[in-house]
């Protein structure tokens, strides 16, 4: 591959990385799992301090149990470190897990999911990727379990080295794999429009990978509008406080055909994020 090539497939991965970003509610989920990870590390900072693993100022201030007293815990300098340095294990763990959850609820492709999962923990850095890193998929074809189990035992020592493997019997339902080892360009494009023809035969839909831009509708806003709906307020009042263009020519009451569509996304991402913690949870602190 020569350097323009590269430059445009450099391109080509990086608008596909911000239309994963940009998709309604992706922001609210990726803050979702850095709030989570962080909470864990206070968390441990508190049980930590208790039982006096941090020293006896921490632990005589978490005794106090008084607000005043968990900020002055909070303020201690081994207090701090500790959570900056746990928060950083947790945020890895719960990144590496949350990705694939985050792409799973938003119907994206695994290529999306891995690629959440460093945006997630590097963001914080602000060396977030540019682009989709499409690290290799081994599949391994082996019906005999030890053997698949042995694999999957180095599964950690293989996505060190940036490759991800998987037995058959691990493969997600609808997915389509392609082998591309030593495959030419020319016959990869062919291939390429090959698996396109099986996902649209198959009805198999990733939104990151289908062609167009993302929509303009603002997910905060969306999810602003589902909250006072369900703290019971009318649609012509959530209409009024958001500003939403009401119609009276057909109706003198009034229609807000985009409230709907909005208080429909905010219902849908709101039930996503709700998922997304739980599964955050039980990653975070188990079952």
């Amino acid at each position: 591959m020569d350097k323009g090539q590269s430059r445009t497939s450099d391109k080509s991965q990086e608008r596909r990385g911000n239309r994963v970003l940009a998709l309604p509610g992706m922001r609210e989920a990726i803050e979702s799992v850095e709030d989570r990870a962080w909470v864990r590390a206070v968390d441990e900072a508190i049980n930590e301090g208790g039982e006096g693993e941090l020293g006896d100022e921490a632990r005589e201030l978490i005794n106090k149990s008084t607000v005043e007293a968990f900020g002055q815990f909070l303020r201690l300098r081994i207090v701090d470190d500790f959570i900056f340095d746990n928060f950083d294990a947790q945020l890895e763990l719960a990144a590496l897990e949350a990705g694939p959850k985050i792409a799973e609820l938003w119907e994206l492709s695994e290529n999306a999911g891995r690629y959440l999962s460093t945006v997630i923990y590097w963001r914080r850095y602000s060396l977030a990727p540019t682009r989709i890193d499409y690290s290799p998929l081994v599949v391994v074809s082996m019906e005999h379990r030890k053997i698949s189990a042995v694999l999957e035992n180095h599964a950690k020592e293989l996505r060190e080295k940036g490759v991800f493997m998987t037995c058959i019997r691990q493969l997600q339902k609808n997915h389509v794999y392609l082998d591309i080892t030593d495959l030419p360009s020319v016959s990869f494009r062919q291939a390429s429009r090959a698996v396109s023809i099986c996902r649209r035969y198959l009805g198999i839909k990733r939104k990151d990978l289908q062609p167009g831009g993302t929509g303009t509708i603002n997910a905060e806003r969306a999810l602003e509008a589902f909250y006072l709906r369900k703290m019971g307020k009318p649609s012509k009042k959530i209409a009024s406080e958001l500003g939403f263009k009401v119609y009276t020519q057909d109706n003198p009451s009034g229609s807000y055909p985009l409230l709907r569509k909005y208080l429909k996304l905010g219902s849908e991402i709101n039930e996503k994020l709700l998922n997304l913690d739980k599964f955050l949870t039980s990653v975070l602190y188990g079952s």
